[in-house]
């Protein structure tokens, strides 16, 4: 027996629908005690000969014993944990429910094709979580499980990748599901579920592009190791290749900057990849991404490095991050150099729109309004920060 109780990868954060998950399928299994609802005589359980359309949901949260449900509730918590902090509350309950329901579509469908008999029904969460596991094992490929195993009169735990631990679930279920429809016999496990779940979970895990999130960690590790060694120049030679290969990641393009900053040879890089990186954060409204890669230029740089278009962008992410002071710092940086009065009007208009609206200092933004009417008077928002100057009060 292999039963996996932990992982090496730490949380991120409290999983709250994953303990919601488990406190639903324990307290359904309570209600099951105490109503004395056993097997499939369970009015929650899917019954193919009395079917209903709720039975696919609320068979997924009965169990028939003590032993299913603490197993599954294990599971669920191994697993579950890791795929909602990859993924969010919302896309992970989607999943589990997606999986379930696809698990049990699958049974029905199998044992209505090859069962020459009377057709069995189905209950417990397994489905739902081979779904999750799915999530689990194409984003965490090679993170180790904790294994507590028991073979004849050895008992011990191992640490094995999750890869393998997914591969000798679902190889048992695909042997053990396909000599259930050569012999035509239904078992104690529907092998079939686990399998219709498992593959629900793939298909939104590829949706998701995790299996390429997990090749993006294995690189990374690749490249930290080629550091860790010494071999600095490879390690950013590597970073490179793989910023070129996924231009619209940020990450592979802020893991560039830094190890190109580590060698002489491809110094002069640096500030091209994390000016990629803070534009790539900016258009996915990352804006704290965005504002640590301007830190990082402008810290070794100095603002001319980074265009006046990305800088009034970025004062825009200061004022969505409740800065309003720290959206005018960086809007006044483009008013101090020779750039084009386009820029410089579209800069101070926007320096003062902030200072009267969420500084409210009028002052302040009576000095950007006159400077645009001043030093920009054929551009755009000219006409506007008049305007703005008659609400303030100045002729």
């Amino acid at each position: 027996m292999l039963f996996p109780y932990g992982t090496e990868r730490e949380l991120e954060r409290v999983p709250v629908a994953t303990w919601a998950l488990i406190a639903a399928n324990c307290f359904v299994y309570g209600l099951q005690v105490l109503l004395g609802w056993q097997g499939m005589e369970n009015p929650l359980a899917l019954d193919p000969t009395q079917f209903h359309l709720w039975q696919p949901l609320t068979s997924m949260f009965a169990h028939a014993s003590i032993v299913h449900i603490t197993t599954n509730m294990v599971f669920l918590w191994v697993f579950g944990s890791h795929a909602e902090d990859v993924l969010g509350i919302g896309h992970y309950l989607v999943v589990y429910f997606v999986a379930g329901i696809s698990a049990a579509f699958l049974h029905v469908c199998i044992q209505g094709l090859t069962v020459d008999h009377e057709l069995v029904g189905m209950l417990g969460a397994s489905g739902a979580i081979m779904g999750i596991l799915a999530l689990f094992v194409l984003r965490f490929p090679r993170v180790r499980v904790l294994i507590f195993y028991i073979y004849f009169i050895y008992v011990g735990t191992w640490l094995v990748q999750a890869r393998w631990v997914a591969l000798f679930y679902i190889g048992s279920d695909v042997i053990l599901g396909i000599v259930q429809v050569v012999t035509g016999s239904v078992g104690g496990v529907a092998h079939w579920a686990h399998l219709g779940g498992f593959a629900a979970g793939a298909a939104v895990a590829y949706k998701l592009r995790l299996p390429e999130a997990a090749a993006s960690d294995g690189v990374r590790e690749e490249i930290g190791k080629l550091a860790s060694s010494g071999a600095y120049e490879l390690a950013a030679a590597r970073a490179i290749e793989e910023a070129e290969k996924a231009p619209g990641e940020a990450a592979a393009q802020e893991l560039a900057a830094v190890h190109c900053g580590a060698t002489a040879k491809f110094a002069n890089r640096v500030a091209e990849y994390w000016l990629r990186a803070l534009r790539l954060h900016i258009a996915a409204q990352q804006y704290e991404g965005a504002l640590r890669c301007y830190g990082k230029l402008v810290s070794v740089y100095g603002t001319a490095q980074v265009p006046p278009p990305v800088r009034i962008a970025l004062a825009e992410a200061q004022v969505c991050l409740r800065n309003p002071g720290g959206a005018i710092s960086i809007l006044r940086t483009v008013l101090e150099e020779k750039t084009s009065a386009s820029m410089r009007a579209e800069a101070a208009f926007r320096a003062g729109e902030i200072a009267a609206m969420h500084l409210q200092v009028r002052e302040l933004a009576r000095q950007y309004f006159s400077y645009v009417v001043r030093y920009c008077p054929d551009s755009r928002q000219a006409l506007e920060a008049e305007d703005w100057l008659r609400r303030l009060g100045v002729s």
